[in-house]
């Protein structure tokens, strides 16, 4: 899950002054709850995030499945949407350029898990893989690998409505 707050200059400076003099990461400074209190706030849940997004990353172990009333219909690795095995792509693949719309004084917060990110349903008389398509993050600072941030069939975004990960770790970071 990654969050997206858009914070003033001055809560910005302050957060990097931290981070400089303290020699600690960005995610420290947000779970330290003297300095999150100290920064105006209770704890990292009181942050004004404008939006989220979940990724999922982008590699040979993880695995995607889409199922119709019980019967697989695609087993994959996630790495068969960037680099298809195939002698044509099966996929639509956009760029997401979350990275790129960032304004100055951005924080950005989130989690990396592991489990099962995203579950989604739909209704469709039959299943067309070339309908299905991914939007996917490109690398960026601390992010060396391809995460897919949305899940589209037949130009719908499908929204997850099941969840089931174990945090493992966070990041931070101000642009």
């Amino acid at each position: 899950m990654v969050r997206v707050a858009q914070l003033d200059q001055r809560l910005c400076k302050e957060i990097k002054s931290i981070c400089r003099l303290e020699n600690i990461d960005c995610s420290q400074v947000i779970f330290d709850v003297d300095v999150i209190q100290r920064l105006g706030f209770d704890s990292w849940s009181e942050i004004p995030y404008q939006h989220h997004q979940i990724w999922a990353e982008v590699n040979k172990r993880n695995s995607m499945e889409v199922t119709s009333i019980g019967k697989k219909l695609i087993k994959t690795s996630t790495w068969d949407i960037v680099d298809p095995s195939y002698l044509f792509p099966l996929y639509r693949v956009e760029e997401n350029i979350f990275f790129d719309a960032l304004k100055e004084h951005t924080l950005v917060f989130g989690e990396v898990v592991t489990g099962q990110l995203h579950r989604s349903s739909f209704v469709t008389d039959e299943f067309a893989v070339d309908k299905l398509s991914f939007k996917i993050v490109k690398p960026f600072q601390n992010f060396q690998n391809l995460n897919i941030s949305e899940v589209s069939y037949d130009n719908e975004v499908l929204h997850s409505n099941a969840n089931q990960f174990i945090t493992r770790s966070f990041f931070a970071f101000i642009k």
